[in-house]
């Protein structure tokens, strides 16, 4: 079974990095926003994390290819749940009063839709892997991964930036602790 090992810690300092951009002079305050950005962040890194984790065990003690495409279906189902929940706070954090802000916010919101929608998919894909060919299972596993990977890579390459949300974000210690995590 293929083993799929990316880094959130990556991903999430790469959307820290995007809440430094900036649009709309509306909403609430840079600390604000970045605060809450920052707690919904640090659910979502512990929920895929989680997952993770859960499917790394489940996998070292699948027996059969059935109960190895189960155990990556549930891992996929539990990234779309945590990406979709992480759209839904980022939302709610609102849009950001600095020069972008609404840009911001929008970019960043969308980027976790999309992902969420892109996971989706590939947790549809994984339920049709097929069990009764260890090369087939293989090559399907790989193709899912692959997509399950560009759709997380995806909120990892978001711009613009805004200095003062960065400054905001360096001063959190929700947002410190991510990215030294």
């Amino acid at each position: 079974m293929t083993r799929v090992r990316w880094t959130p810690r990556a991903l999430v300092v790469c959307t820290l990095a995007l809440v430094g951009c900036g649009g709309g002079q509306s909403g609430v305050g840079a600390a604000t926003y970045v605060t809450s950005i920052c707690g919904t962040l640090t659910t979502w890194k512990t929920d895929v994390e989680s997952a993770g984790s859960q499917l790394h065990t489940a996998s070292n003690s699948a027996k059969s290819l059935v109960e190895g495409k189960q155990q990556y279906v549930v891992f996929l189902n539990a990234l779309v749940a945590a990406t979709r929940q992480a759209a839904a706070g980022l939302k709610a954090a609102g849009v950001p009063n600095v020069n972008n802000g609404s840009a911001i916010a929008t970019s960043l919101q969308g980027a976790f839709t999309r992902a969420g929608a892109s996971l989706a998919q590939a947790a549809a894909r994984a339920r049709q892997i097929p069990t009764n060919n260890a090369g087939e299972y293989q090559a399907a596993t790989s193709g899912v991964s692959d997509q399950f990977k560009q759709s997380l890579s995806s909120i990892g390459t978001l711009t613009p930036k805004n200095a003062e949300l960065d400054a905001a974000a360096a001063k959190d210690p929700t947002c410190k602790a991510l990215t030294t995590s």
